[in-house]
Order: C-alpha cells, then structure tokens, then sequence
C-alpha cells in the first residue's frame, strides 16, 4: 500500500522543495529574455564600440598616411663618437644631442634580448604588430578613467612611437601606431624592429640604447653583460627618469626581479638560472662627481685634433650621427707630466715677479723703495692701468667673505674654502692709495692656507685697475691673466705625437697655443742659418765670426752653442735670405719667413709645432716627417651594415727633408749647445742631447726646442698678449726645466742610444779658438834672441833665422779641437773653408737681448802653441792627450806662482783684461833654457812680475816631453805661453 501523502483535492500548493509547472515557465521565461536583451544590448554596444574605435582609429589615424615606415631602413641616430689614447683609454667623447652606440642584434647576448621581451612584450616574434588583449585592456581602462594610463604597447609600437611619432600621449598617436604597427612590420623583419628598439630606447642618466647604459652602469659592453644585468637594464625603461641603479634602487631592484620572474613564466630562463640575482643588490660602477670619465678632459688637445680631422673627412654636418672611434697618438702619463711641468714651472715664475695669480715676496727695505718710487709717480689711479701693488699686512690682508654660500676659505678656517658664490678681496695700496683685490671664484674657493701661501703678507703683485676710487673709496683692481705654455713631444722614428699641451688649462674650443700661437722663436731659429751656411760648404762649423762680450773670433760651433747674435747676424749677411728661405721649407717650416738680417735671430712668427717639425728633421737624419696625433678613424657600420662615405680620404704625407750629412753635422752642433752652452741644464737628461734655447728682445718669448736620438720637444713659454716674462728670465730658465721634466718622464724607459753619424762626414783636428788647423807646416825655425836673466833690465844678443827643415807650428794640444765636416771642407780638403779671416765687425759690447756670450776669461796661464817636429802627413798619428797630461805640470805650477802674485801685488792685479805672452825654450830633458816675453802689457812693471813669475815656475821644473815636442838635431822644445789678468782666479785652469 503506498504510503506518500497525497495532496488534498482541490489544493494548488506543492509539496516542500518542488515546485508546480505553471510556476517555472513563466519564471524561466522572463529570465531568457532578460538574457536575450542583454546580449543584445552588449551585442550592440560592442558593434557601437567596435565601429567607435574603427571611427577614432581612422579619423586620429589618417595621418598616418603622411608617415613613411620605410624611413626605418634609414636610421641614422645620434652617436657619440669617442676619442681614445693609444693605450685605448677614453679622453674624449663627442655628444652632439643624444649619448648612443649603435649595436646590432648579433652582438646582443640571448639573455639580454629574452629580458626585454619578458619586460615588454613576451610575444614579440609570435604576433603581427598588436597584442590585442593588451590594446582592449588599455581601452578599457581609458574610457573608464577618461584618460589614457596604460600603454598595452608592443615593442613594434614603441619604435615608432620613438621613432615615427611623437612621445606625447594621446588618442591621435596611438591610433596611428595602430595603423603603423602593420605596415612596419610588412617593411622590417622583427630582428631589425628589436634591434631599433634596443638602441633607441632611453635608460637614464642621459644614456640612450643598451649599449651605452651597459658602459655607464656596469662599465662593460653589452655584449658582456650577465643574466642579472640585462634584468637590470630591461627593468630601466619603465621609469628611466626615476629610477636608476644610482637613485631609488630598492625600486628598480624590485623591479628586476620582476624581469627575472617574468623570464621564468614565459619559458626565458629556468629558476635555477634566475636564483643567484633574485634579492641581490645591483651592483653598478661609479663615477667621478660630475658624471665625467676618468680621463676626460686631461687631453683635450687630441680631442680636438680628433674633431677637425673628422669634419675634414666627413664634413661636420655628418658628425652628430658618425658614431667613430678614433685613437690618438697620446700618452696620457706623459700629457700628465707636460701640464704638470709647465703649471709647477710658470706658478714659479708668477711668484718670483709678482704677477698672474702669484705675489712675489718682498722684503721691507723693497717695500719702501716700490713706495717711494710710486709717490713720486704723479699719474692719478685710473681704470686700465697696470700698477704694482703693495699687499696689506698679515691681520687685515683678506676682507671678509661676501655673498651667499660663504664659509671658510679666505674668511674661514685654515683649512677651510670659501663657498658657492662667495667674494673675495685683498687689501693692498699703491701710492698711499688704498686699492681691493678681487679674486676670482677658483681661486677664492681655494682653502685659506693656500691663498696665504699665494698672497703672502706684504707681498708685491701687478694688476690692473678696473676702478679708480677716491674720496674714501678704495680703488678695485683685478688679476691679470698669467703666462701661458705650449709643449710638444714627439717620437723621433714615427712623428707620433706623445704629448702636446696647448695650454696651462686647456678645454676643447679654446686656444691652443701648441698649434696656432704664432711667436717670434728667437734663437732657436739659428740653426736654420747655420743649416744654410754649411750647406754652402763656404762655411763650416770651424768657420769664424767676430763675436761674444769681447768681440773675439768664435767658431760657428761656439756662436751658436754660446747663443752669439753677432756671428748669427754676419752668416745671415754672408748667405742671403734665400738660401736661408730654402733650408727652412726643407726643415718643414711652412711660415712666411722676412727677409731682413734680424731673420737671423728669430723675428719672423712660427708655432711651436713648426718649430718641432724642423727639429724632428734633424732628430731623423734629414727625413722629414709631419708630426700626427691621429693614429686611426674607425667608424661602425649601420644597422643595414653601410658605413658613411668619407668625403677625403687620409692627409697625403707632405714631403721635405735635408741631406743626411747636414742633419748630422747640425745635430752634432747643437750638442754642443748642450755640453758647453746655453742648454747646459739639459745634460742632465744623462743621455745625448741636441737642442737650441730661444729669447726674444725683453724675455717675451722663451723657448727650448731639442731631441735624442729617440725623442723631441719644443716648449715655449709667453703672454698672450706679448710683454716681459720678467728680468733675466730666459729659455734656459724658462722653457728649459719644463723640457727637461717631460724628457726625463719619456726617456725612462728608453734605451740610451747615439745620434747617427754618417760615413761621408769627416773628422779633422781643428784650433778651438782660431777655427784654423791646428798644425801649419813651416820650414823657418826662429832663434831666439838670447837675454841676459833680469828683474826689469835684460842685455839681448841680435836674433836669427835659419832654414830647417820642415816641422809642425802647433797649437797647444789643449786647444784641439775634433770637428766634423762634410767632405771636401775638411782642413787640407780641396774645397777647404776653414782657418780664413772672421767674418762679421767685431762687437762694440756685449747684446743686452741676448742670454747667451761667453761668460768673462778669469786670470789663466796657459800654453798656447807648441812646435811639433812631425811632417804634416803624420799629424794624425799624434797623441793630443798625452801632450796636454804632459805640458799640464807647466800650467799648474804657473799658475799657481801667477796667483800669488796676483793676490800679494794690488797694481798688478788691477790691471784687468790685460794679456801678456811668452817664448819659452826647454832642453831635451824638459827644463827651462831661455823665456822671453813676446807680447807686452805695455806696462813694465807688470811685465817684470809676470817674468819674474814664470821664470820663479818653470826654474827647476822637468817636464817628461813627448818625441814630437824636441827638435831632433837641436835637442830643443818651444813653448808659447800665455798670461790674462782677469777679474778673479778660480782654479788651477782658465775657465770660461
């Protein structure tokens, strides 16, 4: 029997949990047609939204039409061009809008382009342009916010958003990215659209492309760097404006993990290869303040060289997209050593005259004069003036610090420097007038002790007047800009420049001094002249000019070792300016060159580098060579691989030179600048040396230009405007100490070599003093007359002459001379030039322009000449040496007894400048037979002292003759002494 309930009859309820059909049709039905108008209404939205985006997109987008995606073909971005030293170092960088290195996709390591696509658009090589999801995602989002916040960018889209379109945001740019995306990639292969990516793509800290923020951060190419790294750098442009590995780290540590993660996801890299760089901090390299490189800025010079060779092969147009490497020549340890030198050298030569930014220290008795002499100047304080100034005392010296920032420095502590746009000024008066100094802001930053040390208490400084004060109001002065330098080193064998300092502070764009002041070069032109007249062969370096303080002959070697104006200016007439012309253009001087005789002393303008150029032709034996800075030009192909056409190719070598024998001959004369010279401060180099020192009229210019055998330099030292480097200043105290300093940093490591000598040179024994043969052969022998021994009086017997046969009438061995010739000019040569009468006028007193001359004959005694029993053609088997140890016992015991005299007998000393000589005549055994007195110093009681002097000397003297001295039949030697009465003695030999 069933037991269910039955319902009651007539009752419309449903049992609990069901319900009746009438009730779930209509129910149902309602709910369909809700759902029915829904996905009509959504249906209809989407169409009303898909024909509004269509709409937008094709009204915003129409432009697009005007856009060429081919364009992309030809990217051609902004690149640096960088400058390297020739250690490969970087000095230089040319940034003309936007820091980038082109890279291509081949170099890109894989886990680098895998970071960027896990950052950015993990689909890249799989979609046709758009990622749709993303474009709906960021639609949404901007009709919900009625703004556009979300990029749902594809990489495809970010370039020609970068490089196509403009960076703004907005409904116009992205509907035309949308158009373009298409087309670009129908135009470019996905590679090349990465690969524009990755290179145009900013990444903070003003670096653009992977390439150069892989340098900047991690100091490496992109190419090198690891897993960890290309996180970092794809991480970089979601806010490369913010965050950087050098500012909101955290930030962009988070972020990079979220690269690394993402890597993950999308099949990029596995876990264990992310783990080492999850969490760890990045680690990013640092950089000087300011952002600079290291070395930037301390070669300039070769920046500069680097920029006006690729302008003259490219055109300065085409730089800003060059993207060239080019290595220069420089050695940035020896560019150091140049600049340093010449700073050190010139701030002494501010503080030893009380200019530029130095005071010069003075003692009260110089104060007192400078005051007086300034009282008595009746001028009144005007702007413009150059006036020298007394600095106030220790206490009130400095005023105090003026000006926002101030702190320290002048007005601080010792060690203190003075603040940002802080003012300095120092008190100091001229003519009882109070007068202000200011300071400029590098030099008031400096810490107190060192301005202290600048400006010392009491110290005197020019400066010029920029107001003139009055009526309680102290004048206001300023400094003047101090000397300038230029220093050029170069290597003899290639002419590659070493160093070449245009300046004591030299930035790209300003002056450089090395190659485009053009000063008078004083002496060191000299050997120009001399180049010529030896080129003549109507002259050789034995040849005489009257010359020097006293006007005495000197050989051309001396005048130009002793830097003698007079001799130079006497070639000079001889020669003629075109011959002199000519040697200069083979040298390498490219300058117009006057054509009076002062040519001879340096009046017509050269720069240093010419003046480098003709003594590096020397240095090379004749082979001329213009020095070059750029040792190569490498400029990267384009992401098509084509390289910019140069529009000229390399500079043609320009050709000039000397014969090598002239070069030789030269070169060993200007050794002799050095060895017994102007130069003699370069001899301690402690290596052979050639070179010349220069000073103009008033010290306005100083050179020194010189070389070894693998290394020359030039270094000049001046005002830019031209006026006096200040009294006896010159190039051997100037340029000299700067020159040397840089040789010896270059010349450490060098091999000590010598100049080459070639085999068409002659050597020849010539009188040091004369210039002529040491030997001239005669066939008179003198008989003395013979004299009685006496005090003042003497009884003489007639003399005689018999004929001999032929000997030698020597100079004294002391006073020969080995020199060179070139071939034929050689005493006994047949084109013998040597031993004829000086040219020139002698001198009316010493050149007060010149630094050089013979310093003044101290009292000597001296033998002068000896007669040699040898014929002339076995003068070469005679032994000078032994000659001179032999007669040297003769000099030191007269001279000796001479001193004495000298320093006991008031009259005879005072009789300065006077010469006497003498006959002296030995027995075969070396002892005194006869002396009479030849030549007399016309006053008879000082030739009675120097008789009796000599006699006293020689009286018991025995001297070991050599063979040569002692006339074989006679069993007789004959000695010429000489005597000079100078202003002082100073040893056991005449000194010059």
């Amino acid at each position: 029997m069933d037991s269910t309930p039955q319902p009651q009859s007539g009752s419309t309820k449903a049992p609990p949990g069901e319900r009746c059909p009438e009730d779930v049709g209509p129910t149902r039905s309602r709910w369909l047609r809700a759902l029915a108008w829904t996905c009509a209404v959504t249906s209809a939205l989407l169409v009303l939204c898909s024909l509004t985006v269509v709409v937008v997109v094709w009204w915003y987008g129409r432009k697009a039409d005007d856009v060429d995606p081919r364009a992309l073909l030809d990217y051609h971005p902004p690149q640096v061009t960088r400058v390297l030293a020739r250690d490969g170092t970087v000095i230089g960088e040319l940034v003309f809008e936007e820091r980038r290195t082109l890279v291509a996709y081949e170099t890109l390591p894989q886990h680098l382009v895998d970071a960027f696509l896990a950052a950015e658009d993990a689909d890249f090589f799989a979609h046709d342009g758009l990622d749709w999801p993303s474009i709906a995602r960021a639609v949404f989002s901007a009709l919900r916010r009625r703004e556009i916040n979300q990029g749902g960018s594809t990489i495809t889209q970010q370039v020609i958003k970068n490089t196509l379109l403009s960076q703004v945001r907005s409904v116009e740019r992205k509907s035309q990215e949308l158009i373009l995306a298409g087309r670009v990639e129908a135009v470019l292969s996905k590679r090349q659209i990465f690969e524009i990516y990755v290179n145009e793509i900013y990444l903070g800290e003003g670096r653009y492309g992977v390439e150069e923020a892989a340098r900047w951060y991690f100091g490496k190419h992109a190419a090198e760097v690891d897993l960890g790294e290309a996180a970092v750098l794809a991480a970089l442009p979601r806010a490369p404006g913010v965050v950087t590995p050098y500012r909101r780290v955290e930030s962009l540590e988070a972020r990079r993990d979220y690269v690394l993660r993402q890597m993950v996801t999308h099949g990029f890299a596995d876990e264990e290869a992310v783990a080492p760089f999850l969490g760890a901090p990045i680690q990013a390299q640092a950089h000087a303040r300011g952002g600079r490189s290291l070395h930037i800025g301390e070669a300039d010079e070769f920046v500069a060289l680097a920029q006006a060779e690729l302008e003259r092969r490219y055109g300065a147009e085409a730089l800003p997209t060059l993207g060239a490497t080019v290595r220069t020549s420089v050695d940035l340890e020896l560019q150091r050593s140049a600049r340093s030198a010449g700073r050190r050298q010139l701030a002494e030569l501010e503080a030893r005259h009380g200019y530029g930014e130095h005071a010069r220290v003075s003692s009260a008795r110089a104060r007192q004069r400078l005051e007086a002499r300034a009282a008595r100047d009746e001028r009144a304080l005007a702007a413009g003036q150059r006036r020298t100034l007394i600095l106030a005392d220790a206490g009130e010296r400095f005023i105090e610090v003026q000006g926002e920032g101030a702190g320290g420095g002048a007005g601080g502590g010792a060690g203190g420097g003075t603040g940002q746009g802080a003012e300095v000024r120092l008190r100091a008066h001229v003519g009882g007038q109070a007068v202000e100094l200011e300071l400029p802001a590098r030099l008031a930053a400096l810490p107190r002790a060192e301005l202290e040390r600048r400006f010392p208490a009491g110290g005197v400084i020019t400066a010029r007047l920029v107001a003139a004060g009055g009526g309680g109001v102290p004048a206001v002065a300023e400094l003047e800009p101090g000397p300038e330098l230029a220093a050029i080193l170069t290597d003899v064998r290639s002419g590659e420049l070493l160093a070449l300092v245009g300046g004591r502070s030299f930035e790209r764009g300003d002056f450089d001094h090395a190659r485009r002041a053009r000063r008078q070069p004083g002496s060191t032109f000299k050997p120009v002249v001399y180049g010529a007249a030896l080129r003549s062969r109507a002259f050789t370096a034995a040849s005489t000019g009257y010359g020097g303080p006293a006007g005495e002959p000197m050989r051309l070697r001396s005048a130009l070792a002793q830097s003698d104006n007079g001799v130079a200016l006497a070639v000079m007439r001889a020669v003629g300016p075109a011959p002199v012309h000519a040697f200069a253009r083979d040298l390498g001087i490219e300058a117009p060159l006057g054509s009076q005789l002062s040519l001879a002393l340096g009046t017509s303008e050269l720069t240093p580098l010419e003046l480098l150029t003709a003594y590096l032709t020397l240095a090379r034996g004749g082979v001329g060579i213009e020095p070059r800075a750029i040792l190569g030009i490498e400029v990267n192909a384009d992401l098509q691989g084509e390289r910019p056409v140069a529009l000229a190719g390399a500079p043609s070598p320009r050709r000039f030179g000397v014969e090598p024998e002239l070069a030789a001959l030269l070169t060993s004369m200007l050794t002799s600048v050095v060895s017994e010279g102007t130069g003699k401060q370069a001899a301690a180099l402690g290596r052979p040396v050639a070179g010349k020192t220069g000073t103009t009229d008033e010290a306005r210019d100083a050179w020194f230009s010189g070389y070894t055998p693998q290394l020359a330099a030039t270094v000049w030292v001046g005002f830019d405007m031209p006026r006096s480097l200040g009294a006896q200043e010159s190039g051997a105290s100037l340029a000299l100490p700067i020159w040397l300093e840089l040789m010896r940093a270059a010349s450490k490591d060098q091999p000590r070599g010598d100049f080459h000598e070639p085999d068409s040179l002659r050597h020849a024994f010539v009188d040091a003093r004369g210039g002529g043969p040491v030997c001239r052969a005669s066939t008179l022998w003198y008989e003395p007359e013979r004299c009685t021994q006496g005090w003042l009086f003497r009884s003489c017997e007639p003399a005689q002459w018999r004929a001999r046969e032929p000997y030698l009438n020597c100079a004294s061995p002391s006073r020969w001379h080995e020199e060179l010739f070139l071939a034929e000019t050689e005493p006994g040569g047949e084109r013998a030039t040597s031993g004829r009468r000086p040219i020139g006028e002698r001198p009316l007193g010493p050149d007060p322009n010149e630094r050089g001359g013979e310093a003044p004959v101290f009292s000597a005694v001296e033998v002068e000449s000896v007669a040699v029993f040898t014929p002339a053609q076995g003068l070469s088997a005679l032994d000078p040496q032994a000659m001179v140890r032999a007669l040297a016992p003769l000099e030191r015991r007269a001279l000796d007894v001479w001193r004495r005299v000298l320093a006991s007998s008031p009259r005879v000393a005072a009789r300065t400048g006077a010469e006497l000589r003498f006959s002296a005549r030995l027995d075969a055994e070396g002892s005194l037979e006869h002396l009479r007195i030849t030549r007399s110093s016309e006053d008879p009681s000082v030739d009675a002292y120097a008789t009796a002097s000599l006699e006293a000397a020689l009286t018991g003297l025995r001297l070991e003759l050599p063979r040569a001295l002692v006339d074989p039949r006679r069993r007789q030697a004959q000695i010429e002494l000489r005597l000079v009465i100078g202003d002082e003695f100073s040893g056991p030999a005449s000194s010059k």
